[in-house]
C-alpha cells in the first residue's frame, strides 16, 4: 500500500483499538526504509505480506535476525513468492502452498489479489495451507487476465480451485458464509 510508516501506525493503531484484525502489504518503497522505521507500525500488525523483494528489503543488512524480529512482532507474516508459491510462519508453525500453473498475462494488481483472498480465507477459519491455496488460485487467476481491476470473482476462483484438485477447500469457502 506504501503508506508511509508513520500514517501506518497512527491508522493500524486506531483500528486495533477497535478490536479489528488488522493486515498490512507495506509495498516495496516503505519496505525499503527497513525494520527500523517499520517497528511502529508492525506492533499492530496482525498479518503482514510481503513479496521476496520487499522481505529481502526489509531484512536489509541484519539479513535473517530483522526477519526474526519482524516474526516475533507480528503474528503471522505471509511471503508471496509468485510462481513459487507462498509461505506463511504463525507463531511456531510453518506453512506453504504451490503456485497454479497459468499463462501470465499482467501480473498487475496480483498481490493484492492474494492479500484480499488470502483474507477471506482466513476469516472463514481455514487452515494456514489452506488459506494459501486459494489465495494463490486467486492470484493465479489474477495474473492470467489483462489489467490491474480483472480480479476474478469468488465463484470463479473456488471453480478454479475446485478443478485444480482443491475441491474440498473450495467446499469449505462455499458452506463457510
Amino acid at each position: 500500500a506504501s503508506i508511509k510508516p508513520d500514517l501506518a501506525e497512527a491508522a493500524l493503531s486506531a483500528v486495533k483499538r477497535l478490536g479489528a484484525t488488522t493486515s498490512y502489504d507495506p509495498g516495496g518503497a516503505v519496505a525499503r526504509m527497513g525494520f527500523k522505521k517499520l517497528s511502529g507500525a508492525l506492533k499492530h500488525v496482525d498479518v503482514l505480506f510481503l513479496n521476496e523483494e520487499e522481505a529481502a528489503a526489509l531484512a536489509g543488512s541484519g539479513g535473517g535476525s530483522e526477519l526474526e524480529r519482524v516474526r516475533e512482532l507480528v503474528p503471522l507474516v505471509v511471503l508471496k513468492k509468485g510462481a513459487k508459491g507462498s509461505a506463511a510462519w504463525l507463531g511456531g508453525s510453518f506453512a506453504e502452498a504451490p503456485a497454479f500453473k497459468v499463462k501470465v498475462v499482467d501480473t498487475t494488481g496480483a498481490g493484492d489479489a492474494f492479500d484480499a483472498a488470502f483474507a477471506y480465507a482466513l476469516n472463514a477459519h481455514l487452515e494456514l495451507r489452506e488459506a494459501l491455496l486459494f489465495a494463490n488460485a486467486c492470484a493465479g487467476l489474477k495474473v492470467s487476465r489483462r489489467g490491474a481491476q480483472s480480479s476474478p470473482t469468488l465463484a470463479e476462483t473456488l471453480d478454479f480451485l475446485g478443478s485444480a484438485g482443491f475441491a474440498d477447500i473450495a467446499s469449505k469457502l462455499r458452506e463457510s458464509f
